[in-house]
């Protein structure tokens, strides 16, 4: 729980294009990686958080069907 991301992890991230690459977005992978998995764990649950679990239970049930 309290390893953190490895920079491997982070360029392969960057790579993926997992976050615009907008300068208004790119830091939000220096702020994720910056964070252990446990800071990650309990980050407040938000409405956020639950917008991307909704979306990504839309696309979950597109490609099960």
């Amino acid at each position: 729980m309290k390893n953190k991301i490895s920079p491997e992890t982070k360029k392969l991230l960057t790579d993926l294009n997992v976050v615009s690459s907008d300068e208004n977005a790119v830091w939000l992978i220096d702020y994720w990686c910056g964070k252990d998995i446990r800071g990650l764990i309990q980050m407040p649950f938000s409405r956020h958080w639950i917008m991307h679990i909704e979306a990504s239970l839309r696309i979950k049930s597109k490609l099960y069907k």
